[in-house]
């Protein structure tokens, strides 16, 4: 059947593994249902994927990541804390010789290598070497109160449990959190494309179409309220590193420097059509993935895009039901 699962063992298969256990969720899995059932079914549930490997813009994307996590870290094992304008030459240095090796550690990898084979794929791997440049480059200037604290950051690590989240287990890594002198944190979520109104709080918009760094955010923080720590999360962003330009929600009058491409009137909150606090607009996405979630343990699997731009990229766009209604 399409749109539903009709079996009861079927149905229960969607959130359990066949034993019975429940099976964890990510967050990027929980926005894919959010923006569209039938997405997250094939993308996550069947696993559809493309045939052949190659430096596809999620190859690209997997290198960018890696590249992050190694260069902050290395940029802290030689004595700096971020990137200011007055070391930036160093950190651009630094930042060079990490994508290199960056770039031939993953090229050694027989399954989950870079699969960089023609003059196109070269050109591409030559950009997103300058794509990421510039994120460092611009890093010299951006949230100039905070630094760089946590790469990678494992939900859960450390905390001796499994987090929660709309009812149910989550795991996954943070690209990033920074983190200022008061203990303020804000999830900085890194994206390839050039970043649509989806991401963040549109203008009118009472909740956003992209909400992967929101519940990034509310897990950041009881993550850091198991371990103890006085973290208060204020943000959730994300950056391009194709083009000069975040997107997010956030407290009002956070400062994040002269370079970043911020739409201010329509990001942060609270905005004209949305008075609320930032900690109540996540208590509010997660009430709406719990009915969500709710949607997917019945059964539901229904074509039902949030937006027109949930079909983009979609695995499923060629044998979708929706198209051929």
């Amino acid at each position: 059947s399409r749109g539903a699962l009709e079996a009861d063992d079927m149905c229960r298969q969607l959130a359990q593994y066949a034993s019975g256990d429940a099976i964890p969720f990510s967050p990027t899995a929980l926005e894919d249902y959010y923006r569209c059932p039938y997405r997250w079914f094939t993308s996550r549930r069947v696993g559809y994927n493309g045939m052949d490997n190659e430096f596809s813009a999620a190859a690209q994307g997997n290198l960018a990541h890696a590249f992050f996590d190694a260069f902050y870290r290395e940029l802290q094992r030689v004595g700096h804390a971020r990137v200011t304008p007055e070391n930036l030459p160093e950190a651009l240095e630094l930042a060079r010789t990490v994508f290199d090796r960056q770039v031939e550690r993953d090229a050694g990898k027989p399954k989950t290598g870079l699969f960089v084979r023609t003059q196109f794929d070269r050109l591409a791997l030559e950009e997103v070497r300058s794509q990421v440049l510039g994120i460092v480059e611009r890093d010299a200037r951006f949230l100039p109160q905070f630094a760089p604290t946590y790469f990678e950051l494992e939900l859960g690590r450390g905390t001796g449990s499994t987090l929660m989240y709309a009812g149910v287990p989550v795991r996954g890594k943070v690209d990033r959190v920074d983190v200022d002198a008061a203990g303020r944190a804000v999830v900085v979520d890194y994206k390839l494309s050039k970043l649509a109104a989806g991401y963040g709080l549109g203008a009118g918009a009472k909740k956003a179409l992209r909400i992967q760094t929101d519940i990034y955010a509310a897990l950041v923080q009881r993550h850091f309220e198991l371990l103890g720590e006085d973290i208060r999360v204020v943000g959730s962003v994300y950056r391009s590193y194709s083009c000069n330009m975040m997107r997010g929600v956030y407290e009002r009058g956070l400062d994040f420097g002269p370079l970043e491409e911020v739409v201010d009137k329509r990001d942060a909150l609270p905005s004209v059509d949305l008075p609320v606090d930032y900690s109540t607009y996540l208590e509010d996405v997660e009430r709406d993935v719990a009915a969500c979630v709710l949607r997917l343990v019945s059964g539901d699997i229904a074509p039902r895009p949030i937006s027109d731009g949930v079909c983009e990229y979609c695995r499923a766009f060629a044998f979708c039901p929706r198209r051929e209604a």
